[in-house]
């Protein structure tokens, strides 16, 4: 059997002379413990910046998805409000409708009625007014209103210097609040009962129908 020894003499005279050697490797030892902990620190650091990104990247990501999120669930939510909003309004008119066509049905003859002579008294009278000058008046009327009417008109005639000139014709085609007077270069009409009806056969077309009259539409100038 042979044996090898293996002896470093130059390192055995250092550690005799003062054990320099074994100062110098520990000094190299620390200095390569020191490096690797700063590469573990400067790993470490480069770690948490990149993983701080990483987070801040996916939260980022996160509150956009759930503000895509709010905001399609409240656009939905407006939408429905809006067709609810729409459903209601348009419940609204119709129970007006109804309401409005039920009391012209109802009260509409009554106030025919009542406010029908006057009024067509007093659009007569503002007719004759504007007949001053002329050769010959007609005034239409249908037999009821004639009858009520005509004496407080040939009144008002007389005093306006017409009394011998006007002529009352009974015009059944009339209704009760209507009336027509002409002269040789005009005429004026008036149509209350006609109106009325007017009035009430929209609503009930509207009613009907739920086709509601145009804004600013007036019944009167149809």
């Amino acid at each position: 059997m042979r044996f090898v020894f293996d002896r470093d003499f130059d390192r055995e005279i250092e550690i005799e002379r003062g054990g320099v050697g074994i100062a110098a490797e520990d000094a190299a030892e620390d200095e390569i413990l020191g490096r690797i902990e700063a590469a573990r620190r400067e790993g470490f650091e480069d770690g948490r910046v990149e993983g701080h990104r990483i987070a801040m990247a996916e939260a980022h990501a996160e509150m956009q998805r759930l503000r895509l999120s709010a905001l399609g669930t409240l656009a939905a939510g407006m939408q429905d409000l809006v067709a609810a909003t729409d459903l209601h309004r348009a419940q609204l008119e119709a129970d007006a409708a109804d309401f409005a066509f039920a009391l012209c049905e109802k009260f509409a003859p009554e106030i025919l009625g009542r406010l029908g002579p006057g009024r067509l008294r007093t659009e007569v009278l503002a007719a004759l007014k504007l007949t001053l000058g002329a050769g010959r008046v007609r005034v239409r009327l249908s037999s009821d209103s004639a009858e009520r009417l005509g004496p407080g008109i040939e009144a008002e005639a007389e005093a306006l210097g017409l009394d011998a000139r006007i002529e009352i014709i009974r015009d059944d085609t009339l209704g009760p609040g209507d009336g027509r007077v002409e002269w040789n270069n005009g005429f004026m009409e008036t149509h209350f009962a006609s109106l009325c009806d007017r009035v009430i056969a929209t609503l009930r077309e509207a009613k009907e129908t739920g086709v509601r009259p145009a804004p600013g539409r007036s019944i009167a100038d149809e």
